[in-house]
């Protein structure tokens, strides 16, 4: 009996502290259920104030020397010197002498010339005395005569006179020419400039107008940059500024053109207006001591254009599908706004209309965009 009332006491313990424990778990009130409020999503904005840009235009290019020539000759004959600039990559100057002919037949070719206008001069001078004399022989026998009646060219040797005229002159026309030929037979540069190639050697013999090489120049260099006609016509050509940039080893070198022309047709293939681009002294030395502007460079291109009033250049990462803005207003609510862009370049656009000073452009993505949607502007996110 006494081991029977063992056993249960601890029983009934165990059992009442569950049926204690049921009880209270049971009494327990539920806590309410709080369902937080949206605070919106996070965005980054831009504030805007329409004002006066001026159009920035992106473009690239190669560039390439606004001359380029073939060397050749002018005259024939057996070349006997050539100039050490006279060499693919050679540099020279306008007037320069690149290479010689051999000069000895074109002396003597002038010192022939130079004899027959001596003969021709005296023929010449023999005609006009004699028409002297024999304008003088006939007034005095038209005195002797009371002739009053004109003398005939004949009489008066005005044609021989005429005849011998005309000798002199082709006479000393031959003699320019002579010099001249001897005057080229040292070829000269036509500009400043440099060898691109040459193929001439002491002892060849070249004949009038043989290429031998060819010819850039140095002073100016061109750059064609392909250009959407929309963007081209906010251009002023001529006058643009234009900088031009090139990348070396990671470095940017710039140096400033202008816009000259265009190419009056679009390209058949990308159908772009090709403006022409003219940058001064590519290849004078840089205080940076960085590289020339080299003919074959691909640049990059970026002109200012004319003035747009009244316009909001934004980041064009901002225009959004369909030509809308978003637009965080005051009551923290976004708004989806149409827009009119005259304007859109590489990296921005230009709103002319549907912007207001103090709009908060939104340039973050946001995923589910609509009208009224709650949004918080981030701390800091709010850039001018």
């Amino acid at each position: 009996m006494k081991k029977s009332k063992r056993i249960l006491v601890p029983v009934l313990i165990i059992v009442g502290g569950f049926l204690v424990m049921f009880g209270l778990i049971a009494s327990r009130k539920k806590p309410e259920s709080i369902i937080p409020e949206f605070p919106g999503v996070l965005v980054e904005t831009i504030n805007v104030s329409p004002e006066a840009h001026s159009a920035t235009i992106y473009g690239t290019g190669t560039v390439r020397a606004k001359h380029e020539v073939a060397l050749a000759p002018q005259v024939g004959g057996k070349v006997d010197w050539i100039s050490d600039q006279c060499a693919a990559g050679g540099s020279f100057k306008k007037a320069d002498v690149l290479f010689r002919i051999e000069s000895i037949d074109y002396e003597l070719a002038v010192e022939q010339a130079k004899a027959r206008v001596a003969q021709a001069d005296y023929q010449l001078s023999i005609e006009q005395a004699q028409a002297d004399v024999a304008k003088r022989e006939w007034q005095r026998m038209s005195e002797s005569k009371s002739n009053s009646d004109d003398p005939s060219s004949l009489v008066l040797r005005e044609p021989q006179l005429r005849q011998a005229e005309s000798n002199s002159a082709s006479a000393n026309a031959s003699l320019r020419q002579a010099e001249l030929a001897l005057e080229r037979t040292q070829v000269r540069a036509p500009f400043n400039g440099r060898v691109r190639r040459e193929s001439v050697d002491i002892g060849q013999t070249v004949s009038p107008g043989m290429p031998v090489g060819v010819l850039y120049s140095t002073d100016v260099a061109e750059i064609e940059v392909g250009l959407p006609l929309d963007e081209l016509m906010w251009l002023d050509i001529p006058g643009s500024k234009a900088i031009v940039t090139m990348n070396v080893a990671g470095k940017n070198y710039s140096w400033e053109g202008e816009a000259v022309r265009w190419v009056g047709a679009l390209d058949s293939v990308g159908r772009l207006a090709r403006a022409i681009v003219e940058v001064e002294n590519p290849y004078a030395p840089r205080d940076d001591g960085g590289p020339e502007l080299a003919v074959g460079s691909f640049v990059d291109v970026e002109f200012t254009g004319k003035m747009i009033q009244n316009a909001v250049r934004l980041p064009r990462g901002s225009i959004r599908s369909g030509d809308v803005v978003w637009i965080a207003t005051p009551q923290n609510t976004l708004e989806i706004r149409d827009v009119v862009m005259p304007l859109r370049t590489r990296d921005y656009v230009y709103v002319t209309e549907g912007l207001n000073a103090g709009d908060q452009i939104v340039t973050s993505p946001i995923s589910g965009a609509a009208n009224g949607l709650k949004v918080r502007v981030a701390e800091g996110g709010a850039r001018e």
